[in-house]
């Protein structure tokens, strides 16, 4: 093939055609200068989204980067779709880790016919459950929005979704309890 039409194929197109060839030292020396050549285009999507460039310039990851993906990944936070699937699917897995942690901490049989404070110790058992799952929604509700997204429009979406869900997720909890 002709040098110019092989610089234009893609990365996987390019290595399908040096497979029948076999790896000889002329087309891995070719292959490394193209790759590794700053203008490559791959090389801008695995550019780091924060922190500092090593070397003595220490400049910003973003600072040089023109890959509109990942400066406005940077500076905006998580994509909207990732929020909104966090603001639905976090409260359920709460609301699970409860039921599991509320059976986890029932009395045996055998133990509450034994003991006459079973009935006391049970009732103190599933009151700090109860209280550390209300405090884990709390600080799910508080501390998330701020820390997946920088915009207020999503944080407010989030907060839209993510609170009458608790809401209702503690309250068919609790009957759940109540009945169980």
């Amino acid at each position: 093939m002709d040098g110019a039409i092989r610089h234009r194929l893609s990365l996987p197109l390019y290595f399908i055609h040096l497979a029948p060839l076999g790896p000889t030292r002329q087309h891995t020396s070719v292959f490394f200068q193209r790759v590794l050549s700053p203008s490559y285009p791959y090389l801008q999507l695995f550019r780091p989204l924060s922190g500092r460039r090593a070397g003595p310039a220490g400049r910003a990851a973003s600072e040089g980067c023109d890959n509109p993906v990942v400066t406005e990944l940077s500076q905006r936070g998580l994509p909207t779709w990732v929020v909104i699937v966090t603001a639905i699917v976090a409260p359920i897995l709460l609301l699970i880790l409860f039921g599991t942690a509320m059976d986890a901490g029932r009395l045996p049989e055998s133990e509450r016919l034994r003991d006459p404070n079973a009935g006391y110790t049970q009732a103190y058992t599933d009151e700090a459950i109860v209280f550390l799952y209300i405090v884990a929604e709390i600080v799910f509700l508080i501390v998330t929005p701020f820390l997946i997204t920088r915009r207020p429009g999503l944080r407010t979406a989030f907060w839209a979704i993510a609170v009458p869900l608790c809401m209702l997720l503690s309250l068919i909890a609790t009957i759940g309890q109540l009945a169980g």
